[in-house]
């Protein structure tokens, strides 16, 4: 019969998983995270499970305490608690020309297309295009580095990986990003 401990065993994230779709209503996409510690048995290893949007924000590496609760039966509940909480990325604000610096730095330029052009474009349309690219190389990112986690690479060429994925991607999907 498995121990029931109550202290916190300081683990890590060493992979991820496939991201898959739930079999379980909502419905929405998964993926699984491995952790693994040391334990006074050797090494410890647990999958778990979060939501896509909630993994991504996760990191190779990045600490994390085990713990496990009464379960069903014999059977324990592993529990996941981070020690630092996952930085999400913050979207950049567009700042229109008229707002004054509340600093004495110097003021930067907005973001502002230039309407003589037939193409001209509204700020907030730059704003969700390059939102929509970043969250797309990000992705990318995200899937060169679980792809390669048992290989030794270097980040550079983990971003030199996704860089080409991200082209390759925009052509074969044909996304415009002109």
């Amino acid at each position: 019969m498995p121990t029931i401990t109550a202290q916190r065993l300081p683990a890590q994230i060493t992979r991820f998983g496939k991201v898959q779709q739930s079999k379980y209503p909502p419905y929405e996409p998964i993926q699984s995270v491995l952790f693994t510690c040391q334990t006074d048995e050797g090494e410890k290893t647990l999958w778990k499970t979060f939501p896509a949007e909630d993994a991504r924000l996760l990191n190779v590496g990045q600490p994390a305490s085990l713990y496990n609760r009464a379960g069903i039966g014999d059977r324990p509940l592993w529990e996941v608690e981070f020690t630092t909480a996952p930085q999400a990325v913050a979207k950049p604000q567009l700042v229109p020309r008229s707002t004054t610096p509340v600093t004495a730095q110097p003021e930067q330029p907005a973001l502002v297309p230039v309407t003589d052009s037939p193409a001209a474009q509204e700020p907030v349309e730059i704003h969700d295009w390059i939102d929509d690219k970043a969250e797309l190389y990000a992705y990318c990112l995200g899937a060169v580095t679980q792809a390669l986690t048992d290989y030794p690479v270097g980040e550079e060429t983990l971003h030199a990986a996704a860089s080409t994925l991200f082209i390759s991607a925009s052509r074969k999907f044909k996304l415009e990003y002109a």
